[in-house]
């Protein structure tokens, strides 16, 4: 799951959360010096942009802008070293929002084999990353905004790939005297060739499991194709 894409996610979902009071959501794009080595292949691209999700997955309400990038993998004293790893495809989807105060962003990362897979996911899905989320979401605070009360941590998720993991991080923004709590959801699937990231942030304490499930099932389909 290219450890930057999360580190850097946590940060962009927590600045979209402060821009929706606005109604506007921007992204930028930074490198980072553990990420997989890169031997990009024109299929696996290919590949990897059919099992993003797009606003007309979600249906009416949801408007599309510029994908997250990914980040600067060093955070929190966590820093995985993927650069052994081969990433052959990749893709990040576009910043999905809703007038309700919702956010959905979506990656997929190809890597040169399955055991490959296996590795990255037994190098990020560490303790070390949670404290890493944590303290990106922190990071969306600006001269105008504050983020504060941030707690996080991993919660159960259906087993349907050989590897599934959910994060989940809550908090309070406060923008132009508002505060408003929001809770920020990050999926993780392992399977085969392929890993998927699922980032959802929603108004309230709550995001719905079961719309998770069903995204993250459409995504692996449309990947197994």
């Amino acid at each position: 799951m290219a450890f930057g894409r999360l580190r850097c996610a946590a940060m962009r979902l927590a600045a979209a959360l402060v821009l929706l009071a606005a109604l506007t959501v921007t992204a930028s794009a930074l490198a980072g010096p553990h990420d997989p080595t890169k031997r990009l292949t024109t299929a696996d691209n290919a590949r990897a942009q059919r099992g993003l999700i797009r606003a007309a997955d979600l249906g009416t309400g949801w408007t599309s802008g510029a994908p997250m990038q990914d980040s600067d993998s060093d955070c929190a004293g966590f820093s995985p070293d993927e650069s052994a790893l081969v990433q052959t495809g990749e893709a990040s989807g576009p910043t999905l929002t809703h007038p309700s105060g919702s956010v959905i962003t979506t990656g997929v990362d190809i890597f040169r084999t399955a055991a490959e897979v296996r590795r990255d996911w037994a190098l990020v899905v560490q303790p070390g990353l949670l404290r890493c989320i944590t303290a990106a979401a922190k990071a969306g605070s600006d001269a105008n905004s504050k983020v504060s009360g941030v707690s996080a941590k991993r919660l159960p998720f259906p087993q349907i790939a050989p590897m599934t993991a959910l994060y989940r991080v809550v908090m309070n923004v406060t923008a132009a005297g508002r505060t408003m709590p929001f809770a920020m959801d990050f999926v993780l699937v392992g399977s085969g060739r392929y890993e998927l990231t699922l980032m959802v942030a929603q108004l309230g304490r709550s995001v719905p499991r079961d719309a998770e499930v069903s995204l993250a099932r459409l995504m692996l389909k449309r990947l197994q194709a």
